[in-house]
């Protein structure tokens, strides 16, 4: 059913944009301070390479997602050519960046290789289904992370408080979408059957 098909790939995305990016935002945007609540200040000058990192692992579970409905396509050999792909061009960056550029090479080489199997695996499905995702409601999500991330690098809370800071942006973050329309009764009724109680067993 290819129209069926369809729809679940750009919902699927779509779902996954909506989680995705606002943490990716958070957590890049106060990354020394959420490495000084975690750890110790000792770590705070790797912020840089966990902005990264945050990033590429971003475009990773982008990419196993993508992956999943190739391989639900009934193509596991071209994700697998693609995981290949990545590995290899990985430890060839890896090569060239870290002697130049240290643990910010290494972190480089993770981001440059996944952006590059998520947009493979993009074009690949969009070739395979003439479909990926819903491109107003891709840019209403991406407005919204793109102020949720802004406020989020001018005001933001230390030490412990900052986990104020996440909830204060998660629940602005949710109030934008809404004012944009970009949350529906359909997504509502989604999230309703997902915490909804299992009826008991007789």
């Amino acid at each position: 059913n290819k129209r069926l098909t369809q729809k679940y790939i750009q919902q699927s995305l779509r779902w996954l944009l909506l989680l995705i990016l606002p943490v990716t935002a958070l957590m890049s945007a106060p990354s020394s301070q959420l490495l000084n609540l975690l750890y110790t200040s000792e770590y705070v000058p790797a912020s840089d390479v966990l902005s990264l990192l945050v990033l590429s692992v971003a475009f990773l579970v982008i990419f196993g997602t993508l992956g999943s409905i190739i391989t639900g396509s009934g193509k596991p050999k071209v994700e697998m050519t693609l995981n290949i792909s990545i590995f290899l061009g990985m430890v060839i960056l890896n090569l060239y960046l870290i002697p130049k550029y240290g643990i910010i090479g290494a972190a480089l080489s993770s981001l440059i290789s996944a952006f590059f199997g998520m947009i493979i695996g993009a074009i690949y499905i969009y070739k395979q289904f003439k479909i990926l995702v819903n491109l107003k409601s891709t840019i209403k999500i991406m407005v919204v992370t793109g102020i949720i991330y802004y406020l989020t690098l001018l005001w933001h809370f230390s030490s412990f408080y900052l986990l104020i800071t996440y909830t204060l942006m998660a629940m602005l973050y949710l109030l934008l979408l809404w004012l944009f329309q970009e949350i529906k009764k359909e997504d509502l009724h989604i999230i309703y059957q997902l915490f909804k109680k299992a009826p008991k067993s007789i």
